[in-house]
């Protein structure tokens, strides 16, 4: 190989920096190259700063001098380093040969993983234990694979999950939320006759097509049920007051469809007050009440029984006594009996047994055929009817 010999050198007595005009040393020299100085002594090269700077060893010996000329040549300590890179070379291949070449990567550290990337050495797989595969970020755990099990310590994103709250992709993870579980606000229904998804839902009793109840301006929530027959759907009516507070089931067969509802019967509409539209209930079951003229109790179905105790005087005379009924009935037949108290009774036997009931919506008239003396006795009356 040629000498170097290109440029100039500047050299100080004393100093083992050579400075270079017009060479290219940081391309062409190498450490440990022999080093012509202008004095003609043999120096060595022992570093290659720059293109225009290396030092040499021992220091320059010659005068201080600039734009000299000089010389470069490679030793035998060339040839040298060269066997011990090629060695260096071998040793390392064989490592990787047997390690990744032959696929066995080191188990790796969290800072460190055995597969890393030399942009990211933090990222990557590593072996935290036995048959354990770890998957690692910035040198953190984010998902550890074990044979009785898949951790994953980050949020599951991207097509994986489920993308709306009403997405029901097959394969898709469920977020928190969707279809109304565990947080949130969940979907609102506008039209119970459209179809639905099984889940938890919300409504406006009186904007939602075909909802329960009666179009009031109540909030609701509703449970969706389906089978490959049918959908069953439970809803319920936000009220502060009992008597608001309903509970609704809904089926239908057909999907879409219209539902039928029928209203589930709570301890707030047990006992109440009932009602109806077009013979429809729309209150509680049963209503007992009582005033001045006696107790009523009223049914959803429309029956009414009202009961009263009523003292009867035996020296009337022979006509009507008339008692109005503690609630009115609807037009129409009314069942009527009475009895008396056997304590009472007495000798007022005789009049008891010329007793007999006329009825119409608002009173009992009991006729009484003949006039007896003796003391006051209760009679007790009684009304079977329909409210409506």
């Amino acid at each position: 190989m040629a000498w170097y010999k290109t440029g100039t050198v500047a050299v100080t007595n004393g100093s083992g920096a050579v400075t270079g005009t017009g060479t290219d040393w940081f391309a062409a020299l190498q450490v440990g190259w022999g080093f012509v100085g202008p004095d003609g002594r043999v120096y060595e090269i022992t570093s290659v700063n720059s293109a225009t700077s290396i030092t040499i060893t021992p220091t320059y010996q010659g005068s201080t001098a600039s734009a000299q000329s000089y010389a470069a040549f490679p030793t035998r300590s060339l040839q040298a380093d060269l066997a011990d890179a090629v060695n260096q070379l071998i040793t390392d291949y064989q490592a990787s040969l047997d390690g990744p070449g032959a696929g066995l990567f080191a188990d790796g550290t969290p800072a460190l993983p055995g597969i890393a990337f030399d942009a990211d050495p933090d990222t990557g797989l590593a072996r935290p234990g036995s048959n354990q595969l770890g998957f690692y970020t910035a040198g953190v755990l984010r998902a550890l694979l074990i044979g009785s099990g898949f951790t994953i310590n980050v949020p599951i994103l991207g097509t994986a999950v489920t993308q709306s709250i009403t997405d029901a992709t097959s394969g898709r993870l469920l977020k928190v939320g969707d279809f109304g579980l565990g947080a949130g606000s969940p979907p609102s229904i506008s039209d119970f006759t459209a179809s639905l998804k099984p889940g938890f839902y919300r409504y406006l009793e009186q904007s939602a097509t075909g909802a329960p109840g009666g179009g009031f301006s109540y909030n609701g929530h509703a449970l969706v049920l389906k089978s490959a027959s049918g959908t069953v759907i439970f809803a319920s009516r936000e009220a502060n007051a009992a008597a608001g507070q309903k509970s609704w089931v809904g089926a239908r067969t057909a999907d879409p469809g219209s539902i039928t509802w029928y209203q589930i019967v709570t301890q707030a509409q047990l006992l109440g007050t009932v009602s109806q539209s077009d013979g429809v209930p729309t209150g509680a079951v049963i209503e007992r009440g009582s005033n001045g003229n006696g107790e009523y109790v009223r049914f959803a179905d429309g029956t009414q029984i009202c009961t009263d105790v009523v003292s009867f005087n035996p020296t009337l005379a022979t006509g009507y006594t008339a008692f109005s009924f503690p609630a009115s009935f609807a037009n129409g037949d009314i069942s009527c009996a009475f009895s008396s108290v056997e304590t009472n009774l007495g000798a007022n036997k005789a009049t008891l047994g010329d007793m007999y009931v006329v009825n119409n919506s608002t009173q009992w008239k009991v006729h009484h055929t003949q006039a007896t003396g003796g003391t006051n006795f209760d009679v007790k009356l009684l009304a079977i009817g329909r409210w409506f």
